[in-house]
């Protein structure tokens, strides 16, 4: 996204800078045109008023400043004779002749006009305006025509210093709010890989606890993380509430079941009691028993959600105890060859009830699942730093939808009640390898068996 954002910014900004500069290029040219024309006529005007008719002639006092930059201008009389003229370098005497001619023959057609017109003189382009000064002398009127000139590439020459200099300007520009561009979309890729980042731990810790600090240079990503830290709340919320009902409610079934399973031993020992009888109270017994696991698994789930890392925690020969369960299992099963074990020797520092309840539950489900004919294969092995273990089966395998569900409470392989358990052994397993802030997968083909990864980040203990 971050890319995505200053690739567009850049061509959006490389576009603006590019349409700025050729506007001002392009809208220079008809600007300079009326620059020239305009100054021509200024300058013109002021050598008019300055003009002094004085002992039957005009005179000029040569104290205003407007012949800077090029401007010229001459004082013909109705005759055409030439009676004033002031003239930059570029021009010579004999093209007086010439500005004259073409000043008489435009007069002729627009006596009063007041517009600048472009003329060439000396085969040099210029500006020209003429203004009429009548001198009344008596009862007479005498009219003199005052011509100013003015080469264009004087105020272009100028004007083009100013498009470069804003050229100049506005590439700066463009590159600086590009630099701000940069920044502001670090900034918010940076506060949107903080969101990220936060809903990925969410997914694999299931913590609701954690917050993203607002952030308030962006006003709508604001509104953002508000929005998702109120969601936040309401989803700790709901899972404090059900935590919390899980602790009561396994707390609470402890005392009726004990209450029951010691009422089914006491009628067990009477020895009057008829076969059909002890048959259902034998019923009832094993349907006790289940409650009671299944109480247990809460409590130990509940147990979880409270406990922190490292409460009870001791060093732990973790091979040793995956060695003990493997052997327990084949004397149960009457399997000897059971399991096929590849065991690396390590020691963590762990609870060790949580470690016999993944690696029990692990198996059990594997010999659940098995088949009878194929061992179960179980391995463990250190990797950068990481506990590693392994339990694979040959059973039906899963399918890629039910695989996805399997760390969920109260799902279950066969999807039947026939089988022993109730589907909340896998959601023990993660819940504890997440407390270890661990991670266990399963990949599983249906027809090839089934197999568990599990990562545990446990302090390893070097002998």
């Amino acid at each position: 996204m971050k890319k995505f954002l200053l690739i567009w910014g850049v061509i959006f900004f490389t576009i603006i800078v590019f349409v700025v500069v050729v506007s001002i290029w392009i809208l220079g040219r008809g600007a300079t045109s009326g620059l020239v024309t305009q100054e021509v006529r200024n300058q013109t005007r002021e050598i008019h008023y300055q003009l002094q008719y004085e002992d039957g002639s005009l005179t000029w006092d040569g104290s205003s400043k407007s012949l800077e930059g090029g401007f010229s201008f001459i004082v013909y009389s109705e005759d055409g004779d030439v009676v004033l003229s002031v003239l930059a370098n570029e021009l010579e005497d004999e093209d007086m002749v010439e500005v004259r001619d073409k000043v008489l023959q435009y007069n002729a057609g627009q006596p009063d006009s007041n517009k600048a017109y472009m003329t060439k003189i000396a085969d040099v382009q210029y500006a020209v305006k003429i203004f009429q000064k009548r001198v009344t002398e008596g009862e007479s009127t005498r009219v003199y025509y005052v011509v100013g000139l003015l080469r264009p590439d004087m105020i272009e020459n100028v004007y083009r210093s100013v498009q470069w200099t804003l050229t100049t300007v506005v590439c700066v520009a463009g590159v600086v709010m590009l630099v701000i561009l940069g920044i502001g979309i670090n900034l918010f890729s940076r506060k949107i890989k903080e969101i990220k980042t936060n809903a990925d731990n969410i997914g694999a810790q299931v913590d609701f606890s954690e917050r993203i600090e607002q952030d308030r240079h962006f006003p709508e990503l604001t509104a953002l993380v508000d929005a998702h830290n109120r969601l936040l709340d309401q989803f700790e919320q709901i899972l404090e509430g059900q935590k919390s009902f899980n602790r009561s409610v396994s707390h609470e079934l402890r005392t009726p079941i004990a209450v029951i399973d010691g009422e089914l031993q006491m009628l067990a020992t009477k020895s009057e009691l008829s076969g059909d009888v002890a048959e259902r109270i034998e019923r009832i017994k094993r349907q006790n028993q289940k409650m009671k696991d299944l109480i247990r698994e809460l409590l130990i789930l509940a147990q979880l959600d409270n406990a922190s890392t490292g409460s009870a925690d001791e060093d732990v020969q973790f091979d040793e105890v995956i060695e003990f369960i493997c052997s327990d299992l084949e004397e149960i099963t009457s399997r000897p060859d059971l399991i096929t074990k590849e065991l690396v020797p390590i020691k963590v520092h762990a609870n060790m009830s949580y470690l016999v309840i993944v690696v029990e539950n692990l198996l059990t489900n594997a010999v659940k699942y098995g088949l009878s004919d194929k061992p179960i294969e179980v391995r463990l092995w250190e990797e950068d730093d990481s506990c590693m273990l392994s339990v694979r089966d040959y059973g039906p395998g899963l399918s890629k939808e039910l695989s996805e569900k399997m760390f969920d409470p109260f799902v279950r392989g066969d999807q039947s009640r026939s089988e022993k358990g109730y589907g909340l052994g896998l959601t023990l397993v993660k819940k504890i390898v997440s407390h270890y802030n661990g991670t266990v997968q399963v990949q599983s083909v249906e027809h090839q068996g089934s197999e568990f990864l599990v990562q545990l980040n446990l302090s390893l203990i070097k002998d």
